[in-house]
């Protein structure tokens, strides 16, 4: 990575060992440098919590279909299509399809999620230059703004036709949690070394080492190393990771999450209160999916110039009973019925 620099000598990794015992291994910080250096947002996405966070997003518009809308726009895009658009969004920032065809022929075919944008401030003068990627060709094509769909997770005020995902929201956490992943990774396969303790001033015969060997077999060590001592016991240096480095990840895993918009208590080790459960499932429908759902219908009324509404009432359902306690007591307040539904998610 420019600029090119000479890299350290690490220092001799120190752990806490017996009486005895080498407490320092030289060389062995050669196994804690890091071969993956940050680069960007991309590397956190492999992190499982990032995963389980877009996957129980991506899930949830895929179970939606549309309530509202002409029968072409139902063949055009399925359920499974709103859970890949809302998956490119938290991944990349953005998802970008080409319309293809108009009305019943209509075809939304998938671009790269990095296009390159010109134009005037105005929107409608945008020019959108996209890639279509093949399995063995790339198609660039040039269309204008109408002619694309382009929905954001979030804009950047000052470059708003460049959708900006989670992670570069966040990206100071995701350093934290990529390093963290990677230092837990490299914890764990450094490899394993077993201490043999010979009488003092006696070195072991080829074949009483090879009976020493064989006598550890299976033991995992990868490693044998002979030093003289008093009497013949072992030492086995094994990964030992920093119990604030376990309880870091931890905490990152909860922060990624929240990131996203998905809460805490809906991904492992969650929380056993179906109380807990319950409102944090209500959070995530209310504050992440309803306003996801809001813009996604925004952009295709707009560049499909029809009336389309998700309907996502099936996401509800395992809350029809604080939804109907929720629906009473408007109603008791004296909100209108009709109202009271539309506000619960009740009405038909």
């Amino acid at each position: 990575m420019w600029p090119f620099s000479k890299r350290s000598e690490p220092d001799p990794e120190t752990r806490s060992g017996t009486a005895g015992y080498p407490t320092s291994w030289p060389g062995a910080g050669n196994n804690y440098q890091s071969d993956l250096p940050w680069r960007g947002p991309g590397n956190v996405a492999e992190l499982a919590t990032v995963a389980a966070a877009v996957s129980i997003l991506s899930r949830a518009f895929e179970s939606t279909e549309i309530s509202d809308g002409p029968e072409w726009a139902r063949r055009a895009l399925p359920p499974s299509w709103f859970g890949r658009a809302v998956q490119d969004m938290a991944l990349h920032g953005q998802t970008l399809w080409l319309i293809d065809g108009p009305g019943a022929a209509l075809r939304l075919l998938p671009c790269g999620p990095n296009p390159d944008v010109i134009g005037a401030p105005d929107p409608e003068s945008w020019r959108y230059r996209v890639d279509q990627v093949g399995p063995t060709n790339t198609v660039h094509r040039e269309a204008s703004a109408a002619e694309v769909l382009h929905i954001v997770w979030s804009h950047d005020t000052y470059m708003p036709w460049r959708g900006i995902g989670p992670l570069a929201r966040a990206a100071r956490t995701a350093d934290l949690a990529t390093w963290v992943e990677q230092s837990l990774r490299r914890e764990h396969t450094t490899r394993s070394i077993r201490f043999i303790r010979t009488p003092a001033g006696k070195l072991l015969g080829v074949e009483e080492q090879e009976g020493l060997e064989r006598a550890l077999h299976g033991t995992n060590a990868a490693t044998y190393a002979y030093i003289g001592g008093l009497e013949a016991v072992k030492e086995h240096w094994r990964p030992a990771p920093a119990q604030e480095t376990v309880l870091l990840r931890e905490q990152l895993t909860r922060e990624l999450a929240a990131v996203f918009g998905v809460p805490p208590e809906l991904l492992p080790p969650g929380s056993n209160s179906g109380t807990a459960i319950r409102e944090a499932y209500r959070r995530l429908y209310v504050s992440t999916l309803l306003p996801i759902a809001r813009k996604v219908e925004h952009e295709l009324q707009t560049k499909l110039d029809e009336t389309i509404k998700l309907d996502m009432r099936s996401l509800r359902a395992s809350d029809v009973q604080g939804s109907g306690r929720a629906f009473k007591s408007l109603v008791d307040a004296g909100m209108p019925v009709s109202q009271a539904g539309e506000v619960t998610g009740l009405s038909s």
